[in-house]
């Protein structure tokens, strides 16, 4: 009987050796928890590192290690969710993913989580979007103009360019025929034409080259049907009105050549003005620097289907 007891305890003390070397660092590792949990800055990873050897030794404490875990929690996915929309901002996705993925799963289901993913789930596709349209070209565009042009004389009569004044324009193109071309940047460029409606005001207040052998000219309003071909060449037929009620209606047809310099365009322009009465129309010549204002890139439904598909290709690949 003495025999069969000692070989019962000697069986057993290390068994019980063990289970009291958990227990003990089991509450070393909590009462470092607790100091760490005191301090007004705390350190996340270090509280994860000592949530993580806490719970290989929580066996026979398991209440206590969820009570230590749940105070730890509080503080820890805050910070961390913090640390996600950090990523965000900066527009570090895949780090944002990542971080999401690992929350996810060592967090039961929590509405601040779920929401967390959502943020990043609708920052990506915003991301995308961009990106996406960026490729694309639009398809309208705002066109406002300053130009000099000389005072329209006879055709007959002309002899040398004066009276230039300011005319000062704008208009508004929808675009045709697009079409990508090769670039060398990562910016992409398209080529196309443009049909649209211009407006045009002659400012006689100022006038350049003044020569006053020739009648001082009237403001004047030109309504135009405009066509551009590739951005370069341009016509324009317009119904002509001046202010003063002593000149009829006339009708104007203009024809010019653009040089685009990307936002910027700088034309030469010549214009012939006549009310079909008159044997000898009357011509000018000018100048013009018009910005060129790209508006509305579509964005169909198959746009939208395309950039949800490549949000989820990016949050499968990591």
């Amino acid at each position: 009987m003495r025999i069969t007891t000692c070989l019962l305890a000697f069986t057993l003390f290390p068994f019980l050796s063990i289970c009291q070397n958990s227990e003990e660092n089991f509450f070393e590792i909590a009462e470092k928890l607790e100091g760490l949990l005191k301090y007004r800055d705390k350190n996340t990873a270090q509280l994860r590192e000592l949530l993580f050897e806490l719970e290989k030794y929580s066996e026979g404490n398991e209440s206590s290690y969820e009570l230590l875990k749940n105070r730890c929690d509080r503080y820890i996915l805050p910070i961390e969710i913090k640390l996600v929309r950090s990523d965000v901002f900066n527009q570090n996705f895949k780090d944002a993913v990542q971080k999401t993925k690992v929350l996810k799963a060592f967090y039961p289901f929590k509405e601040d989580i779920n929401n967390l993913e959502t943020y990043v789930d609708r920052k990506i596709y915003r991301y995308e979007k961009k990106s996406f349209l960026n490729l694309k070209s639009t398809i309208l565009s705002v066109e406002p103009s300053f130009g000099m042009f000389s005072q329209e004389v006879s055709a007959k009569e002309i002899n040398s360019l004066s009276n230039l004044y300011p005319i000062y324009g704008l208009a508004l193109y929808a675009k045709i025929g697009i079409k990508s071309k090769d670039s060398y940047s990562s910016k992409p460029k398209f080529s196309y034409s443009q049909v649209g409606l211009k407006l045009e005001y002659r400012d006689t207040t100022y006038r350049l080259m003044p020569n006053d052998s020739i009648v001082r000219a009237s403001p004047f309003l030109n309504t135009q049907l405009s066509f551009l071909i590739r951005k370069c060449i341009g016509f324009d037929f317009g119904i002509l009105s001046y202010s003063s009620s002593t000149l009829p209606t006339h009708y104007s047809f203009s024809a010019s050549f653009f040089i685009p310099m990307k936002y910027l365009s700088l034309g030469f322009n010549s214009r012939l003005i006549t009310d079909f009465e008159a044997p000898v129309p009357m011509i000018q010549f000018g100048t013009t620097l018009k910005f060129n204002f790209g508006l509305y890139r579509p964005y169909l439904m198959r746009d939208k289907e395309e950039v949800k598909t490549r949000v989820i290709k990016f949050k499968d690949r990591i």
